[in-house]
């Protein structure tokens, strides 16, 4: 059985998510003060659950507040609006990868199929990581047919959305989604993939991704340089990168010239 729980709303309500070995899933929302249950949803699939993950559209990494320009208390309350709405991730050994989109708003009537991610034989793993630094989550999928999958959540250009105003008002039965999964990168490796999860090994800051095969333990890690240039670009220090790094200097740096 897999299990996921977060707290949120200052602890004050918790929302557990799990999925069994029959294909049962079950979201449950919970006033933790009261203990009292709130709302209860289930759904049952076809094939037994490999794993499970609830997670938000958002990283949840907030902005320093030394960078912040605008109303400080404008944007953690709508950042909290954002981490409170939960998404269930759910993959399956016989079935299609599935989310379930704004639970606590839709239940579990609201079903994104991710494209392709049966086409590998069955989903052994899944994780939940913004792996382009673009502040929201992707969904990273391990298979069994040796393949890693990345899917990204792209909404539908400003021109159809205008043009669905009202048909968006009707999503809260479940019908309608304001966007896709898509299928953005994919890799190959030599034996199946059983586990992965993203976390700092090197102590760089920065997160790699570990990835547990049949034969062993891959780590792939970001272009420190590309992220370097990403990060003075956040700050607005575009200007004062220099094009090489100290180590690089020292590398292309003859001994005529140091003498």
């Amino acid at each position: 059985m897999w299990m996921d729980i977060h707290y949120f709303d200052d602890n004050h309500r918790r929302v557990t998510a799990f999925g069994c070995e029959s294909g049962y899933v079950q979201v449950v929302l919970v006033r933790t003060d009261t203990k009292g249950i709130l709302s209860c949803w289930s759904v049952q699939q076809d094939g037994p659950v490999t794993s499970l993950r609830l997670f938000t559209q958002s990283s949840g990494v907030e902005c320093p507040g030394f960078i912040l320009k605008e109303d400080k208390t404008k944007d953690r309350k709508e950042k909290l609006v954002k981490q409170q709405d939960f998404h269930v991730l759910v993959t399956s050994a016989l079935e299609p990868t599935v989310v379930y989109r704004c639970v606590l708003e839709r239940g579990l009537s609201n079903v994104n199929i991710l494209p392709d991610s049966d086409k590998f034989d069955s989903v052994l793993c899944a994780c939940v990581a913004d792996v382009n630094f673009d502040s929201e989550n992707e969904i990273l999928l391990g298979t069994y047919g040796q393949e890693l999958l990345i899917y990204k959540y792209l909404t539908k250009s400003a021109e159809k959305q205008d043009t669905d105003k009202e048909s968006a008002k009707s999503t809260q039965s479940g019908t309608g989604n304001e966007g896709e999964y898509r299928l953005i990168s994919q890799r190959s490796f030599a034996y199946p993939l059983l586990a992965m999860k993203q976390i700092d090994i090197t102590g760089d800051g920065m997160y790699e991704l570990a990835v547990v095969s049949l034969k062993g333990l891959h780590v792939l890690q970001h272009n420190l340089q590309e992220v370097s240039r990403l990060c003075h670009d956040r700050l607005g220090l575009r200007e004062e990168v220099p094009k090489q790094d100290m180590f690089e200097q020292l590398q292309t740096e003859s001994l005529e010239d140091l003498t």
